[in-house]
């Protein structure tokens, strides 16, 4: 950092009193400024753990709600009955369902229900709500009736909550790793391996 500024500093005076050409200075600056960057990534490569002073995702949570009147009991009724409300009443099957009617739902805060999102399930709003719905759709789409797929995969995003096809291949795939066709595909083949 030192050598930063000072470097500065003296290409700042150069300019300043002509004691160089500026072309020249220029380069210097940047010459200098590219082996500064460069010693901090030999050092980030040789003491990694200098750099590992990061605080955790839960630590982060912390921090972000150390001022929140949440109770850790009350915290924990809310986690329960979210829970029950998506495995009970399918809430997530809405597809206008946002914190604000998540909360209403809850009788809680729109704040108390990020919170509780956040500390239980380590996710965030929409994280937790496609978690539920892809959950749901692969299920769906491994059903048969009579060796035929009981759904077409546009009945299965509409019953799951999703508003149309693209960003229900995105969601299932950033979730699954694969798109809901290769999902089913990759089911026959191992079923047809058995």
């Amino acid at each position: 950092f030192l050598i930063y500024v000072g470097t500065y500093v003296f290409y700042v005076m150069s300019v300043t009193f002509k004691w160089v050409s500026p072309v020249i200075l220029v380069y210097v600056f940047l010459v200098i400024t590219s082996l500064l960057v460069l010693m901090v990534g030999y050092f980030a490569y040789v003491q990694p753990e200098v750099f590992e002073q990061g605080i955790s995702l839960k630590q982060a949570i912390f921090m972000k709600y150390r001022k929140s009147g949440l109770t850790q009991d009350y915290s924990t009724e809310l986690k329960e009955e979210l829970e029950s409300l998506m495995l009970r009443d399918y809430l997530y099957r809405d597809s206008t369902i946002n914190l604000k009617k998540l909360s209403e739902t809850l009788g809680t805060t729109k704040h108390n229900t990020s919170q509780v999102i956040n500390e239980h399930f380590n996710k965030n709003f929409f994280e937790f709500i496609n978690q539920y719905r892809v959950e749901e759709a692969k299920r769906m789409l491994l059903e048969t009736v009579d060796g035929k797929w009981k759904w077409d995969i546009i009945d299965i995003l509409i019953h799951t909550g999703f508003n149309n096809r693209i960003t229900f291949n995105k969601v299932f795939k950033k979730i699954t790793s694969i798109t809901p066709s290769d999902f089913r595909q990759a089911e026959v083949s191992r079923v047809s391996l058995s």
